[in-house]
């Protein structure tokens, strides 16, 4: 009995070992998956930069424009997304991709968010630097 139960230990050992290194296989991420994952990553800082931007240049303009014009610009702006949103996102329909078309629905909020920025000011009284300020996070 004593011999089988060390075959039996032995088997075991060559197992964990094997699941072991199986292990630190699978851990291991193949170089063209993680250049994917590097490009995804880089895009999607590009756009966070980009609206960032924007908020930047809202705030500007804000201290620098009068508000009828500030008024006009929003609306300009909130077109260029609204555009922008629905071309992305036909093309996502086309393509049949996932992640342009959660770029398309990022644009059509920001095209929204901004179409609301003088309604929410007007009617709630909102401080517009500090709106602003509290939307951008």
């Amino acid at each position: 009995m004593k011999k089988n139960s060390k075959g039996e230990e032995n088997k075991v050992q060559l197992k964990e070992e094997s699941n072991k290194t199986h292990k630190e296989k699978k851990k291991k991420i193949p170089k063209e998956i993680s250049q994917e994952i590097l490009k995804k990553i880089f895009k999607n800082l590009i756009f966070a930069i980009f609206l960032m931007l924007y908020f930047v240049i809202l705030n500007l303009a804000y201290a620098n424009i009068r508000q009828d014009r500030l008024i006009n610009d929003l609306k300009v702006f909130a077109t260029i997304f609204l555009v922008a949103g629905i071309a992305t996102l036909e093309l996502a329909y086309k393509k049949e991709n996932g992640t342009l078309a959660i770029h398309a629905i990022e644009f059509l909020v920001i095209s929204g968010h901004t179409l609301s920025i003088m309604h929410v000011i007007t009617i709630l009284n909102f401080n517009f630097m500090l709106y602003l300020l509290t939307s951008s996070y």
